[in-house]
């Protein structure tokens, strides 16, 4: 075997990052059903009030944002790390403009 893919195959920061991958790959799918609820109990509150719900707005935004970030490690067009293992979860002044 070459040395440089053997080099490759043994550097232990390739082998660190597929175990954060496997680690975001179940939060995102925890966070698939945690966005369910949100839209569900959001349409719900939209309903029966008239107005969607701030609160809930304000955290499926962030939530997406997390999504996000999360898509772009795993597939590695970004090295920072989301949360909990990297960045901080994504503040109001970090998120894109909202689409009203």
């Amino acid at each position: 075997m070459d040395d440089s893919i053997k080099d490759q195959l043994t550097r232990r920061d390739k082998w660190l990052r597929l175990l954060y991958i496997i680690a975001y790959v179940v939060m995102f799918q925890l966070a698939e059903l945690v966005l369910a609820a949100v839209v569900a109990i959001q349409f719900l509150w939209h309903l029966f009030t008239g107005t969607p719900n701030p609160s809930l707005r304000e955290f499926g935004h962030r939530l997406g944002a997390w999504l996000a970030e999360t898509v772009r490690y795993a597939t590695y067009a970004s090295d920072a790390r989301p949360w909990p293992f990297g960045r901080p979860w994504p503040a109001a002044a970090d998120l894109p403009e909202r689409q009203e």
